[in-house]
């Protein structure tokens, strides 16, 4: 629908101006829907992000705990 033809039109002003109602409405159903599939990749995506940077800071954290214990431990003993 967005793709330009040499004339730097698109196929949905073509559709508009040679009174295509039909057409003009299955491209805009099209493009919305091919938005809402791009958004959401990005809702996955930057999910996927949240739950990596999560699990990493929570590593850390374990890892700092442990590291914590050791030094507790070597004071005591």
């Amino acid at each position: 629908m967005d793709s330009l033809q040499q004339d730097g039109w698109t196929p949905l002003h073509r559709a508009s101006l040679n009174g295509h109602k039909d057409v003009v409405e299955l491209l805009l159903a099209m493009s919305k829907r091919t938005i809402m599939i791009v958004r959401e990749q990005e809702l996955e995506q930057q999910f996927r992000n949240d739950l990596e940077r999560t699990l990493a800071e929570r590593q850390q954290e374990s890892d700092i705990d442990r590291h914590v214990r050791v030094i507790c431990d070597e004071m005591l003993t």
